[in-house]
């Protein structure tokens, strides 16, 4: 987030990437989910469209995957 603050773009999407590939190793979903969301935006600032198109679908199945696992409560994937 500071180095897309700066406008450093490449180091922005570097150190989300990085930060992406921690957050899969320990399975922590909801960061990941986050994560997914933030690299589209820095992908569309750097120009690379489809990129960003590309990680804005995979945040998509990653947060409808999650929703799943709410089952029938309609309580916890309102909140979600």
């Amino acid at each position: 987030m500071v180095f897309q603050s700066l406008g450093d773009w490449d180091k922005a999407e570097d150190y989300l990437e990085k930060g992406l590939s921690i957050i899969q190793d320990i399975g922590d979903l909801d960061k990941e989910t986050k994560s997914l969301c933030y690299l589209p935006v820095v992908k569309l600032l750097q120009g690379k469209f489809q990129d960003a198109f590309d990680c804005l679908v995979l945040s998509m199945d990653k947060s409808e995957s999650l929703r799943g696992f709410l089952r029938d409560n309609d309580q916890f994937k309102i909140s979600f």
